[in-house]
C-alpha cells in the first residue's frame, strides 16, 4: 500500500509542477527514457515477464520525471503541503495497519498455556518471532520510501502498540490465571523485542516497553509488596500503574498450586488489598 501511495504521487506531482520550464525538463527526461539504451530492456520476450516489465520500466520513468522538476526547482509551496499531507497520512496508514497485526499477534498468544508446570525454554515465542518479521518488513520499506523522522514515529507507535498488547494480557481481555514459569518467559520475550528495536538507532526507544518489563520485574522480584513504597515505585516501576498490578496480581492468585518459593496466594492478596486501598485514598 505504501509503494502504491508513492507511485501515484510521481504522477501527482509532475502533474502540478510549475513553471512550464520545469514541466519541459521532466518531458525531456521522460522522452530520454523512452529511448533505445536508456528504457528498462527485458531480458527475455516472455508474455509473462511483459507486464512486469512494462511496470518496472514506468516505475524509472516517473521517477526520472519528479527527479528532473525537483532539480529544476519547480514544486510550489502548495505541492510541498500536500506532499507533506500525504506522507502523515502513509505514516499513519503504515501504523494503524501494524498496529492491528501486533493486537493479532499478541491475541493469539492469550490463548497459550499461561501455567505451565515446569520452566519454559528460554528462547522467543513464536509469536515473537512473527511480531519481529513483520516489524522488520515494515520499517525497512519505511526507509525506502519515507524520510527517516516518519519511519521513527513509525518504530515508536509500533512498540508502543506491543507495550500496550502485551499489557492487556493482565486485563479483563487477558488470561485467566498465570504462573511465573509463564511470566520468566514473556520476559525474554520482551528482552528479545528491545534488542531488535536497539538496532534501529532510536533514542529512548525502550520506553515504549518499559511497563511490560517492570512489571516482568516485579512479579519476579519476590517482592511484589516493593510497589507499595513510594519511592521504590518512582526508582523501578515507574511505568506502572496500581491499578493495571492490583489486576494482575488478582490474576496471579487465580493460578493453580504455586512452587513454595514463589509469592504465596496469600501474600499476593493481602499487597493487593493495599494497592487498592492506595489507590482509593488518592
Amino acid at each position: 500500500a505504501l509503494r502504491t501511495a508513492m507511485d501515484a504521487l510521481d504522477d501527482w506531482t509532475i502533474d502540478q509542477v510549475r513553471p512550464e520550464a520545469a514541466s519541459a525538463a521532466a518531458a525531456a527526461a521522460a522522452a530520454q527514457a523512452t529511448t533505445p539504451g536508456a528504457a528498462f530492456q527485458p531480458e527475455s520476450s516472455s508474455s509473462t515477464q511483459a507486464p512486469q516489465q512494462a511496470a518496472t520500466a514506468a516505475k524509472l520513468n516517473r521517477a526520472r520525471n519528479r527527479r528532473a522538476a525537483v532539480a529544476a526547482g519547480a514544486l510550489s509551496s502548495n505541492v510541498q503541503t500536500a506532499l507533506a499531507a500525504l506522507q502523515d497520512a502513509c505514516e499513519r496508514d503504515v501504523s494503524r495497519s501494524l498496529a492491528v497485526r501486533i493486537d493479532q499477534l499478541l491475541e493469539g498468544s492469550r490463548k497459550g498455556d499461561w501455567q505451565p508446570t515446569e520452566a519454559l525454554p528460554s528462547t522467543p515465542s513464536e509469536w515473537v518471532n512473527a511480531l519481529l518479521s513483520a516489524m522488520q518488513e515494515t520499517f525497512d520499506a519505511g526507509l525506502k520510501l519515507l524520510p527517516r523522522p516518519s519511519v521513527v514515529n513509525i518504530i515508536r507507535l509500533a512498540l508502543r502498540a506491543t507495550a500496550a498488547a502485551i499489557m492487556k494480557t493482565f486485563g479483563h481481555e487477558g488470561v485467566r490465571a498465570y504462573n511465573l514459569h509463564a511470566i520468566e518467559r514473556l520476559a525474554v520475550n520482551v528482552r528479545t523485542i528491545e534488542r531488535f528495536a536497539d538496532r534501529w538507532g532510536v533514542s529512548s526507544i525502550d520506553d515504549e516497553l518499559a511497563a511490560p518489563r517492570q512489571l516482568c520485574t516485579l512479579l519476579l522480584s519476590g517482592k511484589v509488596e516493593d510497589i507499595l513504597d513510594p519511592q521504590v515505585r518512582n526508582q523501578k516501576y515507574s511505568a506502572l500503574d496500581l491499578p493495571v498490578v492490583a489486576a494482575a496480581l488478582d490474576k496471579y492468585r487465580e493460578a493453580k498450586k504455586q512452587p513454595q518459593q514463589w509469592p504465596t496466594k496469600k501474600h499476593v492478596d493481602a499487597v493487593t488489598k493495599q494497592i487498592r486501598a492506595q489507590v482509593a485514598g488518592q
